[in-house]
């Protein structure tokens, strides 16, 4: 038998945050931080996503009827897309050597729910 066979409890102690949750369970340590990790945004995608979320908001509030007409008619208008585009709205993912803004998941994940609270296919068509 090996150390932490013999002293389960001895072992339990030593385990780090950074260890599998499972394992925590095992030994009955529960570390909500594993369960349930939330990352961490990066300070400048904090910055960005003040301002867009406010242009956002500001271009879709008063689009709301054309909005919905357009979802009726499966299409949005090509000058709709490119002010979409001019928005920077396609490239929150791309790096920023390839023209794009380079958010994190994270952020990238909020730009797409401001959007779905105006409309979900506006998240569907700057997320595809």
């Amino acid at each position: 038998m090996n150390e932490t066979t013999e002293q389960p409890v001895a072992a339990a102690s030593t385990l780090l945050t950074h260890e599998s949750a499972a394992k925590n369970l095992f030994f009955g340590e529960i570390l909500e931080e594993n369960l349930f990790p939330y990352p961490q945004m990066r300070e400048r995608d904090r910055e960005l996503l003040g301002m867009m979320a406010d242009s956002i908001d500001d271009f879709l509030s008063p689009q709301h009827a054309d909005l919905k007409q357009w979802d009726k008619d499966a299409h949005q208008p090509a000058e709709f897309i490119q002010s979409l585009r001019d928005m920077g709205l396609f490239g929150l993912i791309i790096p920023e050597e390839h023209g794009g803004m380079a958010l994190s998941n994270a952020a990238y994940a909020r730009v797409l729910s401001q959007t779905s609270r105006h409309d979900s296919s506006v998240s569907l068509t700057i997320g595809a």
